[in-house]
C-alpha cells in the first residue's frame, strides 16, 4: 500500500510560467490561415501567412510574476488573393516586387530589433505590455505618416494588431495554458482566453488533457471551442502542446482552428470559412 501511495505522489507534475531570471529564449509564433468569403456573390479566398519570431529575455522574477524583455528579430508576411499579393520576409535581401510590398517592408521592416515588455502571472495570464505605443509611431513614421485616408487606415489596422492591448491577448493565446494544480497523466483543465482585438475579438473556451510525461517534457491534447464577432463566427480547435517540465514554457504547440459563419461589414453580410494552422515554438538560448 504504501509503495502505491509513493507512486502515485511521484506520478503528479505540476506546470506553470517558471523560466529562471537571466535566461533567454527565441519564441516563434506562426498562423498559416485559408480564408474562404462570398462579397456580393463573388468568390474571394485568401491566403495568409504571418510569422513573428522574438527573442525573450527573462529580466525579473519574483514569486508571483516575471517580467520578459520581447526583442523582433523576425518578420514574415504573405498575403495572396485573386485581387492582391503581398509578401515580406525580413530574412530576403531582395527588392520588393510593387509597391504594396514595399509598403509591407516599410511597416514590418520598423519592426526590427524593437523591444517591449510584459509582466506574466505563474499562470500564464499577461498582466500587462509595455512599449507598443512607441513601436506603433515607428511604424507610421516608416510609411510616412500623414493625414490622407491610406495613413488612417493603416494606423488603425497597426493599432488593433500592434497595441499592448492586442499584444497582450496574443500572448495569452500561447502562455495562458496552466491547470493551477498538480496533475497526473489523465487528467484535463480548462482555460477561457480572449484573443484579438475590437471587432476580431475571439473567445476561446479550451480543454487540456495531460497525456503522459517523462522528466522533462509533459505532452498534453488540446480540444477548444471557438466564438468570435458576437457570435457571428463558431468553430474548433485541436491540436498538441508539449511543455518543459523545469520552465513550464510550451517548447512546442501545433492547432488547427476550423472557424465559419457571417460577418458584417460596410453594411453587407459576408459568409466565411477561416482554417487557420498555429505554431508556437520556444528555444533555449542561455
Amino acid at each position: 500500500l504504501w509503495v502505491c501511495i509513493g507512486i502515485t505522489a511521484m506520478a503528479q507534475i505540476t506546470l506553470r510560467f517558471n523560466p529562471d531570471k537571466g535566461s533567454k529564449y527565441e519564441y516563434q509564433m506562426e498562423m498559416i490561415q485559408k480564408i474562404n468569403q462570398t462579397i456580393m456573390g463573388q468568390k474571394m479566398d485568401m491566403d495568409q501567412t504571418m510569422a513573428f519570431t522574438y527573442n525573450m529575455d527573462v529580466i525579473e522574477r519574483t514569486a508571483t510574476e516575471t517580467t520578459i524583455e520581447f526583442e523582433y528579430k523576425e518578420v514574415v508576411y504573405n498575403l495572396a488573393s485573386s485581387m492582391i499579393n503581398m509578401k515580406y520576409d525580413s530574412k530576403s535581401n531582395a527588392e520588393p516586387a510593387n509597391e504594396m510590398d514595399g509598403m509591407m517592408a516599410k511597416i514590418f521592416g520598423s519592426l526590427l530589433n524593437k523591444k517591449f515588455s510584459a509582466v506574466l502571472a505563474l499562470d500564464g495570464s499577461v498582466k500587462s505590455v509595455s512599449g507598443m505605443d512607441a513601436i506603433i509611431d515607428d511604424m507610421m513614421k516608416a510609411v510616412g505618416g500623414g493625414n490622407d485616408m491610406m495613413a488612417q487606415q493603416l494606423s488603425k489596422q497597426m493599432t488593433q494588431q500592434f497595441s499592448d492591448e492586442a499584444m497582450k491577448a496574443s500572448f495569452e493565446q500561447s502562455f495562458k495554458i496552466y491547470p493551477g494544480k498538480a496533475i497526473k497523466a489523465g487528467d484535463s483543465w480548462n482555460v477561457v482566453q480572449k484573443t484579438g482585438a475590437g471587432t476580431l475579438n475571439m473567445d476561446i473556451n479550451t480543454t487540456y488533457s495531460l497525456k503522459s510525461a517523462d522528466s522533462n517534457t509533459a505532452y498534453a491534447d488540446v480540444q477548444s471551442t471557438i466564438s468570435g464577432m458576437g457570435g457571428q463566427l463558431t468553430g474548433t480547435q485541436q491540436g498538441t502542446i508539449e511543455f518543459d517540465l523545469k520552465s513550464g514554457l510550451p517548447m512546442t504547440s501545433k492547432v488547427n482552428q476550423k472557424a465559419s459563419g457571417k460577418i458584417s461589414a460596410n453594411g453587407m453580410e459576408i459568409p466565411m470559412e477561416i482554417d487557420s494552422q498555429v505554431n508556437v515554438t520556444v528555444k533555449k538560448i542561455n
